[in-house]
């Protein structure tokens, strides 16, 4: 009986003490793990204490959104503090301070050490060597081929070359099949129409009497509202603004509304310029040109200025000949047309 209350006794001591060690192992566990982790404007704050390297990756993996996996040989504890810094930038801080370097491809990388990495690449480029040869030839429809081919020079391998064929317009590559899928994609880029663009100017007289100003004082207005709002295009429902207060007496609102004209509505003004006795249309020149080339318009004339030299025989200048110089208003622009077919001129 005795012996059966002191191991009963025995068991509870075991019982009442078994929860307490738990736990202090799951606190000392917890002690060293991520102390704290936040993220701010697409930039991370990181506090690590003892922190095992895994864990630390699959955090940056989660707010990247990058796949990261880690070798075998990736082990040991991180202890580091960074303040809102880009998640890579903390990638390579805490890759480089422990010894361990990190390849990407595509949206996965991988982290491994310094020595393995660099075999991994020994073995791809002695793989690269022994992998065959192929010629492939493009047929370039709008692009020069001897334009495109300093575009892809650089894409070949060390095996490999690129060649073209100004008569037929073809680019004619020999290289690995990987290399060739590489320019091939870059190929199609490049060969594409380039956008063409009509630039149309008005040169117009007119004359404004004080009973054409519709009733704003537009100097008064603007002056005391002093709008410091931007007038570039694309405008918001906030740009509205009551800067001039009581700009159309009588109306029943004094709010200005920014806006753009497109083009009918600038004819429109126009036509109705046109209409006035003291309005005159001096010039509507047009010019067709390339995107991103530089065109110039011209509207005046070439005004003949002579050069002279010196006749000694008769001791003065004589008109030797006759430089001309534009003279009138001179356009220089350069459309830029962007994937949205939006023109903007320089």
């Amino acid at each position: 009986m005795l012996n059966r209350w002191m191991i009963s006794m025995f068991v509870l001591a075991l019982i009442g003490h078994s929860p307490a060690a738990a736990q202090e192992a799951v606190a000392t566990q917890a002690s060293q793990e991520v102390v704290e982790v936040q993220e701010k404007d697409g930039k991370v704050s990181l506090d690590f204490r003892e922190a095992d390297i895994r864990n630390v990756l699959k955090v940056l993996a989660l707010k990247s959104g990058i796949n990261i996996v880690a070798s075998p040989e990736v082990t040991g504890l991180v202890t580091i503090q960074l303040n809102e810094v880009p998640w890579r930038q903390a990638l390579d801080v805490i890759l480089q301070t422990y010894g361990y370097a990190y390849e990407q491809k595509g949206n996965i990388i991988l982290v491994t050490t310094v020595e393995n990495l660099k075999q991994r690449r020994e073995d791809a480029m002695l793989l690269a060597e022994q992998e065959p040869l192929i010629t492939e030839t493009f047929t370039l429809n709008f692009a020069k081929a001897s334009d495109v081919i300093a575009s892809v020079e650089k894409m070949k391998s060390d095996r490999g070359s690129i060649n073209y064929d100004e008569r037929t317009n073809i680019l004619i590559v020999t290289d690995t099949a990987s290399k060739i899928e590489l320019v091939s994609n870059v190929v199609g880029k490049l060969d594409k129409t380039t956008p063409q663009v009509l630039i149309e100017a008005k040169i117009i007289e007119t004359t404004f009497s004080d009973s054409e100003n519709l009733g704003v004082d537009w100097i008064t207005q603007a002056t005391i509202g002093g709008s410091t709002r931007p007038i570039i295009w694309p405008f918001d429902d906030e740009t509205d603004s009551r800067f001039a207060p009581d700009a159309f007496p009588g109306a029943s609102g004094g709010d200005f509304t920014y806006g753009t004209l497109d083009f009918s509505q600038v004819q429109a003004v126009f036509e109705m310029l046109a209409t006035r006795s003291d309005t005159n249309i001096l010039s509507n020149p047009r010019i067709v040109t390339l995107d991103n080339q530089a065109a110039q318009i011209t509207v005046g004339s070439q005004y003949p200025i002579p050069t002279y030299t010196y006749n000694e025989e008769q001791a003065r200048l004589q008109v030797s000949g006759w430089e001309y110089m534009d003279i009138g208003i001179i356009f220089d622009v350069t459309p830029h047309v962007n994937s949205a077919g939006f023109v903007t001129l320089d």
